[in-house]
């Protein structure tokens, strides 16, 4: 009987999903410390270990819980994700109209490594485990999307370490947001390459540009706009599942 019972216990990464992703995200980040430590020590730049660091995790943990990424669902997602490349038409436009310039070629290397590392690492941790410990847990696709959206959102707030108070309170609004949509994307296709990729998009488009003066109030106000609505078409997207797809 006891033998039984044990089997039969739910393990804690079933029972707490958010507490076992707060904690995967925590060692992530620990670990990805120590490379930047280690290559520090032996001369490397910090931004070089930050991105090798984040990539190599990244790495790790996509081997690890290989079995939530099955190949047959990369790209599946691609119908639902189009709709999310407004930001990186955004991101275009508003460095054009704030004045930024184009960097230059080893800038564009520069940025493309700086947009991959935290889209995989951030992609595999807040979508790729944390929904599908959601699932695995019961919890119901539109208490999953919210959930692990919050908690993408409340980790950010730990950038106020290095910035304003105000800042970091708009970067965690908009990281929430970009949880939402990135989250219902992989909700629905379970397409962990997709949600990588447009998270990488994204970054790049951002980092490609250099310069640039401070937004104005219709720029903000646009922008505040823009995040209404992608919010509400994630949300359209998780309620609009149907019951054989919820059942998955």
């Amino acid at each position: 009987m006891g033998k039984e019972k044990t089997a039969n216990k739910p393990e804690f990464s079933i029972r707490h999903p958010l507490l076992y992703t707060a904690a995967v995200y925590i060692v992530s980040f620990f670990s990805v410390l120590c490379i930047m430590v280690v290559g520090g020590l032996i001369g490397i730049s910090q931004d070089f270990t930050i991105v090798f660091g984040r990539i190599l995790v990244a790495a790790v943990l996509l081997y690890a819980f290989r079995e939530l990424f099955p190949k047959d669902r990369f790209f599946t997602g691609i119908r639902f994700g189009l709709p999310a490349l407004v930001f990186v038409l955004w991101n275009i436009i508003y460095n054009l109209l704030t004045g930024a310039q184009m960097a230059s070629a080893a800038g564009v290397v520069s940025a493309v490594f700086a947009g991959l590392a935290p889209a995989l690492f951030e992609e595999t941790i807040f979508r790729g485990i944390a929904i599908s410990k959601m699932e695995q847990s019961g919890k119901k696709p539109m208490e999953t999307l919210i959930l692990t959206s919050l908690l993408f959102g409340l980790l950010h707030l730990t950038n106020i370490a290095g910035m304003s108070v105000i800042n970091a309170v708009v970067q965690a609004g908009y990281a929430i947001v970009i949880g939402l949509v990135f989250g219902a994307i992989y909700i629905r296709s379970h397409d962990i390459v997709t949600v990588i990729l447009l998270h990488a998009l994204i970054d790049i488009t951002n980092d490609l540009f250099v310069g640039g003066g401070s937004a104005t109030i219709p720029l903000l106000v646009v922008f505040g706009v823009l995040m209404v609505i992608m919010a509400a078409y994630a949300v359209y997207l998780v309620a609009s599942m149907k019951n054989e797809e919820v059942s998955k």
